[in-house]
């Protein structure tokens, strides 16, 4: 499938998106979709709509393929944010748990109050006498099932790999990973792109972290043990506002003042 990006005309007019003229064509798994649909609701409320507009301008549409004269609300948009931002939180605070971090049954509790329906819980008084077995299980049992069904739009197939030559090839001594199948994906929406991705990262127990920017705090995937933020442009803003803060402190220092 061919996947465009929203383009500049993409407008927002009383809570829905409209794409007067799709972008150019993108590959999604090269670009951080993930995390910044993540940071559709890191910002404040009033900011919300047009944080989704932004992401449809870089991304195209959520839930189909994106054309002209096409359109979306801004709320479908926040909605599926703010899904893949617990599922990524609540993954990241089982990883914590299962280190025996007190911080990750701190976050689960938290969920599992904030969210008694889906956290299978009648009132606040039940939830906070749970053991914290149970808590865990209920987490791990709402990501899964939330995972399953958003990636019930994409097909997987089972398509052949490398050659019988190709998978024999040695070097010396170094034999070659053999891969004579391996299992394709095939979204019918970004939303099972970003589901797609999510799945993997869980399979490979990749470890999720909370971006160091306190503008941002979107969970994303981490490839490396030395990244502390979600992208480049929040490693910028995030030093801006540490040198900010060091200049504040230093001049109060200069006048006697308190910062």
């Amino acid at each position: 499938m061919e996947w465009r990006r929203g383009g500049e005309r993409t407008e927002l007019g009383r809570g829905i998106i409209y794409i007067r003229e799709p972008g150019e064509v993108f590959k999604p798994e090269e670009e951080p979709v993930a995390a910044d649909l993540a940071k559709v609701v890191g910002v404040s409320e009033a900011e919300r709509d047009e944080a989704a507009r932004r992401f449809t301008v870089r991304y195209g549409l959520l839930t189909g393929p994106t054309y002209k004269n096409a359109s979306v609300s801004a709320r479908v948009v926040r909605d599926c944010a703010t899904e893949l931002r617990t599922v990524l939180s609540l993954f990241h605070a089982l990883h914590l748990t299962a280190e025996r971090k007190p911080r990750g049954l701190v976050e689960l509790r938290t969920w599992a109050a904030a969210h008694l329906r889906d956290a299978g819980f009648s009132t606040a008084r039940a939830a906070n006498r749970a053991d914290d077995d149970a808590i865990a299980a209920t987490a791990q049992r709402w990501v899964a099932i939330t995972v399953t069904k958003q990636l019930s739009s994409v097909s997987y197939t089972l398509e052949p790999g490398d050659s019988v030559a190709e998978a024999g090839r040695r070097r010396r001594g170094h034999l070659y990973k053999r891969e004579l199948f391996h299992i394709g994906a095939r979204p019918q929406s970004l939303v099972g792109v970003i589901y797609d991705l999510v799945k993997r990262t869980i399979e490979d127990d990749t470890r999720i972290e909370v971006c160091g920017n306190p503008e941002c705090q979107a969970p994303f995937a981490v490839h490396d043990d030395r990244m502390r933020f979600c992208s480049k442009p929040c490693r910028a803003r995030a030093r801006y506002i540490e040198m900010k803060a060091a200049l504040v402190v230093s001049r109060g220092r200069r006048t006697g003042t308190k910062a």
